[in-house]
């Protein structure tokens, strides 16, 4: 609470950082632990937000190349730092002269992004690695690495929020883009 207050104060009076700095160069040495923390106290309390968690579960809305998408991740934000471990799973088919062939892909993948909330919405963008495992229905199940993006916006409640998301991953087996509505099931505030 102290600190809220500190920060409304300098939010009012827009002290810059310079000016913090030539304030505590002047305090006594005898105050001036006390002028850092009072410092210190101000410029975190931004810093300190709110851990949230949960479970994405998404189907894909249309595309034209791709049948079926089903996508699952559990994700953790914390000081606007986002952190996603995703499980998809991309049915296609594959036209081909002679033969029509379905294709199917398996993407584990972790990701890494920032993201933007307020008491309604949440947005984030994501980056990282993934393994990916593709069945092209004729040969047999082969592997590579993948590089997934992830945006999402997602109106939220308490425990349950509605969005859409875009994936894209770029793989040398089956390089996927996407969009899904998603269902969002956890702590969101």
């Amino acid at each position: 609470m102290i600190c809220a207050l500190l920060w409304a104060k300098e939010a009012l009076s827009q002290e810059s950082y310079w000016d913090r700095i030539r304030r505590i160069k002047a305090t006594p040495d005898s105050n001036k632990i006390k002028a850092i923390t009072d410092t210190t106290c101000i410029s975190d309390s931004n810093a300190s937000r709110q851990k949230y968690y949960w479970a994405n579960l998404g189907l894909w809305l249309s595309t034209k190349t791709l049948e079926g998408i089903f996508d699952v991740n559990i994700n953790y934000a914390v000081k606007n730092n986002i952190f996603t471990g995703q499980y998809e799973v991309v049915t296609g088919s594959t036209p081909d002269i002679l033969v029509r062939y379905a294709e199917e892909s398996r993407t584990y993948g972790l990701l890494y992004g920032r993201y933007y909330s307020n008491e309604l919405m949440f947005a984030s963008l994501s980056g990282g690695f993934s393994l990916v495992s593709v069945d092209d229905g004729v040969k047999k199940r082969t592997h590579t690495v993948g590089v997934p993006i992830k945006a999402q916006l997602m109106i939220r409640g308490k425990y349950v929020g509605f969005g859409i998301s875009g994936h894209v991953n770029m793989n040398s087996k089956m390089p996927y883009q996407k969009i899904c509505l998603t269902i969002s099931l956890g702590k969101l505030e």
